[in-house]
């Protein structure tokens, strides 16, 4: 469980979670589900997972989407997967 609210407060709520889900990369987050998932094998030693872990961030950083996310926030500019923001409602 990561929020807790009353019903009054329960769209504010989920529009802060699905905000918060659209600022991360895509694959990024399909990458985070599949580690996750991963982290259930219990084949893997410490040090196994460790320098597993450490291969797969080097991997994200180097890919297509890291080099932008890294670009977007040297340049402190949003990265090119946020939507814009309106202020429709």
């Amino acid at each position: 469980v990561h929020h807790v609210t009353d019903k009054d407060s329960l769209d504010k709520v989920v529009d802060t979670v699905l905000n918060d889900l659209l600022l991360g990369g895509p694959r990024a987050q399909e990458h985070v589900k599949s580690f996750l998932r991963k982290l259930g094998d219990g084949d893997r030693t410490r040090e196994k997972w460790a320098e597993w872990t450490a291969a797969e961030i080097a991997h994200a950083r180097a890919s297509r989407e890291g080099q932008q996310g890294l670009e977007a926030f040297l340049n402190k500019t949003p990265p090119p997967w946020v939507p814009e923001v309106t202020n429709d409602k």
